[in-house]
């Protein structure tokens, strides 16, 4: 099975959000922070991270950035609760530093878990 790294400030969102991708039996990590983030990658690369845009402490842009230089391969996530007039811009950017897939919060759980599955069995077949 695969690993998981949920990377957003919201206990909320960690509570809620990993049960859910971890139903097929994955590993799912939890980060509160992107420093969290770069550590867990640092000890142990994931197969898939979901990257929370808004941080208190280095934005989700710089998180992608520097978890896809640790682990080229990675694939990535984003999402956001960001304000609607900023969020789509946001989300853009994430896709040009190498997100795979984008989702405004609050979204579709069934189109998530969809997006999470088809990443992973792109990376198992990239293997």
């Amino acid at each position: 099975m695969a690993t998981i790294l949920i990377v957003d400030d919201e206990e909320s969102f960690l509570s809620a959000i990993s049960p859910l991708v971890g139903r097929g039996g994955h590993t799912v990590r939890l980060a509160g922070s992107a420093y969290d983030a770069e550590r867990e990658v640092a000890a142990r690369p994931p197969d898939l991270a979901i990257v929370d845009m808004i941080m208190p402490d280095k934005g989700g842009l710089e998180t992608i950035a520097q978890l896809r230089k640790m682990s080229p391969g990675l694939k990535v996530i984003a999402v956001s609760g960001a304000p609607a007039s900023g969020r789509r811009r946001l989300l853009d950017w994430a896709a040009r530093m190498g997100a795979s897939q984008t989702f405004s919060k609050p979204f579709a759980i069934r189109e998530f878990l969809d997006a999470v599955q088809r990443l992973l069995e792109e990376k198992v077949s990239e293997n």
